[in-house]
């Protein structure tokens, strides 16, 4: 248990270190990152958009707010299954699982803001809380789920 627990705290690390890369580089080179990115995906030209990663995509949001939304969904997951507690105390988990994404999240738009042409944006963090919050939520369903099922099946089973 002990060695699964280290695995999820460093893979919270190796998230947040991934993250943090991305979001280190230059304005130029995270734009180059992310128009490779929608040729990769074959998103269409449109009229009016400089770059392909700037225009609506899917549910009109572009690549960039996709990548928000995906990576904080990821680091939101991995957040939730790192922090150990037991079963009575299960809502801490919850909530420092979100405190944990949050407080990477506005440090990150922090950190952009001493990064050459790239900026700290609001609605960078909306997208983040998007992902993490979301993934999250599935998280918390996914440990109900399993616990009532359990719950039942101990009590379908005779006692000896």
């Amino acid at each position: 248990m002990r060695k699964k627990h280290f695995l999820c705290v460093g893979l919270v690390m190796v998230s947040m270190f991934a993250i943090f890369l991305l979001s280190h580089q230059p304005g130029r080179p995270s734009v180059e990152l992310t128009e490779r990115i929608a040729v990769m995906l074959n998103i269409q030209e449109m009229s009016g958009y400089q770059y392909l990663s700037c225009q609506p995509w899917i549910m009109g949001l572009t690549v960039r707010d996709w990548g928000h939304i995906v990576l904080y969904g990821m680091l939101g997951v991995i957040a939730f299954w790192a922090i150990r507690c037991d079963e009575e105390h299960y809502h801490r988990k919850l909530f420092g699982a979100i405190a944990i994404c949050f407080a990477y999240s506005c440090f990150d738009e922090f950190h952009q803001m001493f990064i050459p042409q790239r900026y700290a944006l609001m609605e960078d963090i909306v997208f983040d809380a998007i992902g993490y919050l979301s993934a999250i939520a599935v998280c918390w369903m996914v440990h109900i789920f399993k616990s009532l099922h359990f719950h039942n099946y101990k009590k379908e089973q005779p006692v000896n």
